[in-house]
């Protein structure tokens, strides 16, 4: 199943079934028109990649296997999408937005004032709005916004860094910036964020999240 990142789910039930998680994020993410969880059929070529991958990560100590484990992981999820209908999908072609999607994710702690974005993108600012607001269906402020707390949250999940060395990455003023945004996004601080979502070196939430 793929599951869309901003999808809320839980998967409890009577019975017990065995899962295996792989946790990814797709850039840019407000282009996959994903509604609800998509299933995968799993072919014989997947569930060969799929078994070496459940042998691998038990064996991923050892330093070969642990170097394989991202190109195993990404040829699963290739496959995964290779499954999947091209309707599911709605990029931009505009090389103009791909190049500044592209820097909007990488390096969300620095200035992404409209103004600066339209300087990238060679164009003046009025016209970079409407070019984004028009294939995106969203404003570069909106979309820069919604980055910028993926990525916070992301870091709090899989990192150790301080509130402060977050919100500096994540491009928040300050902690306490962060903190607001995170209690009208989340309905939680970022500390309560990452004790209900944190993950360990083993890849397993320290607390179920809710």
């Amino acid at each position: 199943m793929l599951i869309p990142e901003t999808l809320t789910f839980n998967c409890r039930g009577g019975l017990g079934i065995p899962h295996f998680w792989i946790h990814f994020s797709i850039v840019p993410y407000d282009h996959l028109q994903v509604p609800a969880p998509i299933a995968c059929p799993l072919d014989p070529t997947m569930k060969s990649l799929l078994m070496r991958l459940v042998w691998s990560i038990a064996q991923k100590k050892q330093p070969k296997v642990k170097h394989q484990l991202p190109l195993l992981l990404h040829s699963f999820l290739m496959l995964c999408f290779a499954s999947q209908p091209a309707r599911h999908h709605r990029l931009p072609q505009n090389d103009r937005l791909k190049s500044t999607l592209n820097h909007i994710d990488h390096f969300p702690g620095t200035d992404l004032s409209n103004p600066v974005l339209a300087r990238k993108a060679g164009m003046s600012t009025g016209a970079f709005i409407r070019l984004f607001s028009r294939h995106l269906r969203i404003s570069p402020a909106v979309h820069v916004s919604r980055q910028r707390i993926r990525h916070a949250a992301r870091l709090l999940a899989f990192t150790e860094k301080t509130m402060e060395e977050i919100a500096e990455e994540s491009g928040f003023p300050n902690r306490h910036y962060l903190s607001r945004v995170f209690a009208r996004q989340f309905k939680c601080g970022p500390a309560e964020y990452r004790r209900r979502h944190r993950v360990s070196l083993g890849g397993t939430p320290s607390s179920p999240a809710k």
